[in-house]
């Protein structure tokens, strides 16, 4: 099978209101579990530290009913609950193709094959839908694929707003198994943002509970969870890179008239001296300038095209988000 498919190229028959309200419920019910089981102390899952790293912890649990591992990873980062939600927008081909490109690089493939709410401002805030996904393998594994029923929703945890992307794998006529990938079973995975107590932070947690159909050692199990786990630390390189999309790019360092480059001895941010090897650049978002480990390259989807930038990383923390598109209370409680 050659990724990715035509656009076109699921035909799934209509289904029965019936059938649309019992999948509707089925993903409630879902937000409902993954909310719970991503309580790391005190829930309904015995989570145990089985990596503490740089940038987030992974921990790992026991489903014994179906005899699987599940995994979680938290990482907590500058951001609003707002900005993490953006990162997710898909009500048009071209964002859930950007979307995979930036927060699903395991994905070989995805497409929608329901949405049970037509595309308008809010649908990817608060969404049911089912979805084809095709997931890369490691080398000599055959590829895996899944059909998912998503559930995108809002929920309030006590005083603090959360968002959430729930998976579950579900049956549908019209997408049969592939010859040559194994149909993996989600029963309950997806990601979860939750604001943090710290104000101007917010919470990171992806929860991976899967049956990939096959018989591995633990260690190689371990190995394969904790890579896709870490992939949770791309959205924050995304909230930094939706950050400096937004306003006026410079293009040169705005001096006072006859100043040179010469006259900058120092990075305006960790205030080492400018060396041989610790060269001069200057932030296209501020104008100050910095030695090339605090003014780094970005990659930045402006107008649908690919531009490389340098910016320091005081302007890609900097919040410059004008709208809310969550309310500032919900009245659902903690579902």
């Amino acid at each position: 099978m050659k990724f990715p498919l035509p656009i076109d190229y699921f035909q799934c028959p209509t289904l029965s209101v019936g059938e649309t309200n019992k999948f509707k419920a089925q993903a409630k019910d879902n937000v409902t579990s993954l909310v719970s089981t991503a309580v790391l102390r005190g829930g309904s899952v015995a989570w145990v530290l089985l990596s503490d790293e740089t940038e987030l912890k992974i921990y790992k649990a026991t489903d014994r009913l179906r005899g699987l591992s599940m995994y979680i990873s938290r990482s907590t980062v500058v951001g609003t609950l707002d900005e993490v939600v953006d990162v997710f927008q898909t009500h048009t081909t071209e964002l859930i193709k950007d979307c995979k490109r930036r927060v699903g690089k395991d994905l070989l493939d995805v497409a929608t094959l329901y949405d049970f709410n037509p595309p308008h401002e809010t649908s990817t805030i608060n969404n049911v839908g089912i979805i084809y996904a095709a997931m890369k393998s490691p080398p000599f594994v055959a590829d895996r694929d899944s059909v998912m029923l998503e559930c995108r929703s809002p929920f309030q945890d006590k005083s603090r707003r959360g968002w959430c992307r729930s998976l579950i794998s579900v049956e549908v006529e019209g997408c049969p198994p592939f010859p040559g990938m194994v149909r993996a079973h989600q029963y309950g995975s997806g990601h979860l943002f939750l604001e943090s107590t710290r104000r101007g932070y917010v919470e990171l947690s992806y929860i991976s509970h899967v049956d990939y159909g096959a018989v591995v050692p633990i260690w190689i199990e371990d190995m394969a969870n904790k890579k896709r786990c870490r992939n949770l630390i791309t959205i924050d390189r995304c909230l930094r890179e939706n950050r400096l999309r937004q306003g006026q790019f410079l293009t040169k360092v705005p001096m006072a008239p006859g100043a040179s480059l010469d006259s900058f001895r120092y990075c305006f941010l960790c205030t080492k001296p400018f060396r041989l090897f610790r060269k001069k650049s200057f932030c296209c978002k501020c104008g100050q300038v910095l030695c090339t480990g605090c003014n780094l390259w970005w990659q930045l989807n402006i107008n649908g095209m690919m531009v490389a930038i340098q910016a320091c990383l005081k302007c890609a923390q900097r919040s410059t988000t004008t709208h809310t598109m969550l309310p500032a209370n919900h009245h659902q409680s903690n579902p």
